[in-house]
């Protein structure tokens, strides 16, 4: 297996609808996807998406204290 170089990759997206690239989408795709079969363990995305998962899932777990702020600072 390949080991992937030690630098490190940005992609930033503003806003690709704009510029009239309908392909956009698909080309970060492929590039995602050679990342990943080149060895690369993770993207910087993938431990938030998790954690949203992990959260829609089970909630978000608070303290009573903080509980009951957000309901007072609710009504």
């Amino acid at each position: 297996m390949q080991r992937p170089p030690k630098t490190g990759q940005i992609v930033i997206v503003i806003d690709p609808a704009r510029g009239n690239n309908a392909a956009f989408s698909s080309r970060v795709a492929k590039l995602i996807d050679v990342i990943r079969q080149a060895g690369q363990p993770r993207l910087p995305s993938d431990r938030r998406y998790k954690a949203r998962e992990e959260a829609e899932r089970s909630g978000i777990p608070l303290k009573i204290e903080t509980y009951q702020y957000l309901l007072s600072t609710a009504q």
